[in-house]
C-alpha cells in the first residue's frame, strides 16, 4: 500500500503540477525532465510520509484525497514560480480543489438535516422502568475511571521486575467480564527504547468497577506484539494498513477481554456517508495482539463478549443530531421548537456506557432543552452499542451537570472532593444517579446517591452506607406514585412481627423488622410510613406493603398494626383524602400520557387493527 500511495502521489501530486502545455520558456523535453524529477522527489517523500502517517484511503476526502491536495498545492506553487504563471497542471489542481469544496458544501446540514437525524435510526419511545430494572447492589458501578487509573498505577509500581519502568497503563475501557464490571487497560511501551528492548507487552490490568476493596489484578503471562505504542511493522495501525484495511475507515481501538480473559483489540470499521461529514458503521475488526491475526465481523456475527461496535464518538454525534434537527436545520438555531441537546455538547464526554436489564451494553446520555441555562432532563436516550438501535425515555429531574453540582454542594466541606461521572440506575424503583466522590488524588472517598425526582443527595463512606441512608430518605418521603412494572408491589396481611430493632441516624430513627413468614428479607421503615411502627412489638399482627426489588433489605411503604386503633382527626382525614385524590389524578394523567405515547408509536396497520378491535367489542 505504501508503494501504491507513493506512486499516486508521485504522478498526480508531484509530476502533474509541472505539466504546462504551450510553455514559451521551456521545450517539451525540459517540461518532461521537470516532471520526472518532481515525480522521483515526491515519490520518495510520499513513501516516507505513507509509512509514518499511514493515511487511509477511505472516503472522498481523508487520506489519499487530502494528501493529493497538500502535495499538489505545494508543487503547483513551485511550478508556478518557475513558469511565472499558473501551469496547466496547477489549473487542474485548482479545479480539483473547487470540486472538493462543492462536494463538501453538498454534505452540510443545511441541505441534509433529515439525513443527519436519521443516522440514529428509528427511535422507539418507552418507559424507563421497562428497561432499567431494580439493580443488584453488587453490580453498581462505584469505582470511577480516575480511581481505576490510580489503583492500576499503584499495582504496576509494586509489581516485581520493575514493570512500571518499562510499561505504562494504556486507555481504560469499562466492560463486563464474566458477569462483572471491570476497568481493563493494556500495558503499553514507555517509548521507543523500551519497545526496542522488549518487543512485546506482558499483559494488562483489571480493576473491579463494582468493589472498591477488591485488589486490582495484573496479568503478565502474554506476549502482545501488536500494540498502539509499538513501532514499525508491529504498530497496530500500520499492521492493519498493510494487511488489506487501508481503504476502510477504522476508529476506536478498544482493548477488550473475552470471558476466558484472553485479550483482543476491537476496532470499528466504517465508511463516510452524507458526502464526508457522517460515518456509518460496517462492523468490527478483532485483532489478536499476540499473533496479529485479524477477523472481520458484522451484524449478528459479532461475538457476545464484544461491547463496542458503535464507538462513543459516533453515539455522541448520532444522538446530538437526532435532538438538534428534530424539525429541520432552520429550526435548530432559529425557533428551536422541540430541540433537545446533550448536557455538554456534541464534542464532550457526554455519553457513558451502562448495562441494561437485558445484559446488553448501551450508550446513555440525558437530553435537555436547547436553553443554555437549562439543567433539567426532558428525556434520555439509550443506544445499544452493539446494534446501534436506540430508545428514548421521557424523564424529569436534574441532568448530569446538575447532579454533579448537587453532589459538589454536599461535599463542599471536604477540600478537594469532587463527584465523577454520574451513572443512572433504578434503585428501589426510583430513577437514581450513582456518583463516586474522589479526592484530589482520585482516591474514592464517598459514594453519593442522587434521587432524580428532586436532586436530593445521600452520602455514605461506601455503597452500603449510601443505600442505607437512601432507604431512610425513601421511607421518610414515602411513595407518591403508584408502583410500576420496574418492581413488583407486594402486600401481606396478618403477619406476626418476629423481630424489631431501632437505629438512630443523624437525621431520623430507622426501624428494622423481620417476619418469619417472609424469610430472607429485613424490612426498614421510619415513622413517616406509620406512627404505629414506633410502639409496635414482636408478636403483634400487622399488614405491610412494599416494592419487591430482590434485595435482602427492603423499605416498607405501608404498615398497619391490627392490634392498635389510633384516633384520626377530621383534619387528618381530609388531608389523607385530598392526597389520595391528588395521587389518583396524577396516576391517571401518567396513564393517559403513556397511552398517548403508545398510540404515537403504533404503525398505521397497528392503528387500523386496534380500531377494528374496538369496533367489534
Amino acid at each position: 500500500m505504501f508503494l501504491l500511495y507513493a506512486l499516486v502521489i508521485g504522478i498526480l501530486g508531484g509530476a502533474l503540477p509541472y505539466l504546462h502545455i504551450g510553455s514559451r520558456d521551456n521545450s517539451a523535453s525540459e517540461v518532461v525532465i521537470r516532471m520526472a524529477i518532481a515525480f522521483v522527489i515526491n515519490f520518495i517523500v510520499a513513501l516516507i510520509v505513507g509509512y509514518l502517517v499511514t493515511p487511509f484511503f477511505y472516503g472522498p476526502f481523508w487520506g489519499m484525497t487530502l494528501s493529493l491536495i497538500i502535495f499538489g498545492a505545494i508543487n503547483s506553487f513551485i511550478a508556478g514560480m518557475m513558469e511565472d504563471r499558473i501551469t496547466t497542471g496547477g489549473m487542474v489542481y485548482a479545479a480539483f480543489v473547487v470540486v472538493i469544496m462543492f462536494r463538501g458544501c453538498a454534505g452540510m446540514p443545511i441541505w441534509n438535516a433529515d439525513d443527519y437525524r436519521a443516522m440514529l435510526g428509528d427511535v422507539e419511545e418507552r418507559s424507563w422502568q421497562d428497561d432499567m430494572s431494580p439493580v443488584d447492589i453488587t453490580h453498581i458501578r462505584v469505582v470511577s475511571k480516575e480511581q481505576a487509573r490510580w489503583l492500576g498505577n499503584k499495582v504496576i509500581g509494586e509489581a516485581e521486575g520493575s514493570i512500571g519502568s518499562r510499561y505504562e497503563i494504556g486507555d481504560y475501557t469499562i466492560q463486563r467480564v464474566q458477569e462483572e464490571l471491570y476497568w481493563v487497560a493494556p500495558l503499553e511501551f514507555r517509548g521507543f527504547s523500551k519497545w526496542i528492548s522488549h518487543k512485546h507487552s506482558p499483559g494488562f490490568v483489571m480493576v473491579s468497577a463494582e468493589d472498591r476493596n477488591r485488589s486490582p489484578e495484573l496479568f503478565t503471562d502474554f506476549k502482545m506484539r501488536y500494540m498502539t505504542s509499538s513501532y514499525f511493522g508491529t504498530k497496530l495501525r500500520r499492521h492493519l494498513y498493510t494487511h488489506g484495511w487501508a481503504s476502510h475507515g477504522l476508529t476506536e481501538y478498544s482493548f477488550e477481554l473475552n470471558d476466558n480473559l484472553q485479550p483482543y483489540w476491537v476496532i470499528t470499521v466504517f465508511h463516510p456517508t452524507i458526502q464526508y461529514f457522517a460515518k456509518a458503521v460496517d462492523g468490527v475488526l478483532i485483532v489478536d495482539p499476540e499473533t496479529g491475526e485479524t477477523t472481520f465481523y458484522q451484524g449478528n456475527e459479532v461475538p457476545d463478549w464484544v461491547d463496542r461496535v458503535y464507538p462513543e464518538n459516533f453515539a455522541e454525534s448520532y444522538i446530538s443530531w437526532y435532538g438538534k434537527f428534530v424539525q429541520g436545520w432552520v429550526n435548530s438555531w432559529w425557533g428551536e421548537e422541540n430541540v433537545e441537546k446533550t448536557p455538554y455538547g456534541q464534542d464532550s464526554d457526554d455519553v457513558m456506557l451502562i448495562y441494561g436489564s437485558d445484559g446488553n451494553p448501551y450508550w446513555f446520555t440525558g437530553m435537555t432543552s436547547s436553553s443554555a441555562a437549562d439543567q433539567s432532563l426532558t428525556s434520555f436516550v439509550l443506544m445499544n452499542s452493539r446494534t446501534g438501535k436506540a430508545r428514548k425515555y421521557r424523564a424529569t429531574g436534574p441532568n448530569e451537570e446538575a447532579v454533579l453540582e448537587a453532589v459538589q454542594n454536599s461535599v463542599s466541606n471536604y477540600a478537594g472532593y469532587r463527584g465523577t461521572q454520574p451513572i443512572p440506575y433504578n434503585i428501589y424503583g426510583e430513577f437514581t444517579w450513582v456518583v463516586p466522590v474522589v479526592s484530589e488524588k482520585n482516591i474514592l472517598q464517598r459514594v453519593a446517591l442522587v434521587r432524580a425526582s428532586n436532586a436530593t443527595v445521600k452520602l455514605g463512606m461506601d455503597l452500603r452506607e449510601s443505600l442505607r441512608e437512601y432507604r431512610v430518605l425513601l421511607s421518610s418521603a414515602g411513595f407518591s406514585t403508584a408502583p410500576t412494572s420496574s418492581a413488583d408491589y407486594m402486600s401481606h396481611e396478618g403477619l406476626q412481627l418476629s423481630r424489631l430493632s431501632r437505629e438512630v441516624t443523624t437525621t431520623t430513627t430507622l426501624y428494622y423488622l423481620y417476619f418469619d413468614e417472609v424469610p430472607g428479607i429485613i424490612f426498614t421503615a421510619t415513622s413517616n410510613v406509620s406512627p404505629e411502627i414506633t410502639i409496635s412489638q414482636p408478636g403483634d399482627t400487622v399488614n405491610i406493603g412494599y416494592i419487591e426489588t430482590r434485595e435482602p433489605f427492603l423499605q416498607l411503604n405501608a404498615f398497619d398494626n391490627l392490634g392498635l386503633t389510633v384516633r384520626t382527626s377530621a383534619e387528618q382525614v381530609k388531608l389523607s383524602e385530598r392526597r389520595a385524590g391528588t395521587d389518583s389524578a396524577q396516576a391517571q394523567r401518567t396513564m393517559v400520557r403513556e397511552v398517548r405515547q403508545e398510540l404515537d408509536n403504533l404503525s398505521p396497520e397497528e392503528l387500523q387493527q386496534l380500531y377494528e378491535t374496538l369496533n367489534n367489542t
